[in-house]
């Protein structure tokens, strides 16, 4: 199993709010300048799962996704512990929630 294989498949094993957090969280780092931050919360998970699973992706464009999933992860683990990444969340619902009217 590839490590976007394996990441991949984290991904998917976990419940959808995590998922949806995640995308949401991940969207701006990985897709940044790109038509995919004017999408919401579960196209933003579309996309990440598009990006995760491309087929016949060079090892080098592998390994580099890999290791930036890896380094969104991380902020977005470290934020979670510190709290600050809570109130981002929060706002971003808020956001959502308001945009959707």
């Amino acid at each position: 199993m590839s490590p976007l294989e394996a990441i991949s498949r984290w991904l998917e094993s976990q419940d959808l709010d995590t998922q949806l957090d995640f995308a949401a969280y991940a969207a701006p780092s990985i897709f940044e300048g790109s038509d995919v931050l004017t999408l919401g919360g579960p196209e933003h998970l579309d996309a990440l799962l598009r990006w995760l699973t491309e087929p016949e992706l060079d090892p080098r464009a592998a390994a580099g996704r890999a290791l930036t999933f890896r380094i969104v992860f991380e902020y977005f683990a470290q934020s979670r512990i510190r709290g600050d990444g809570w109130k981002r969340t929060e706002e971003l619902v808020i956001w959502n929630a308001n945009s959707s009217h």
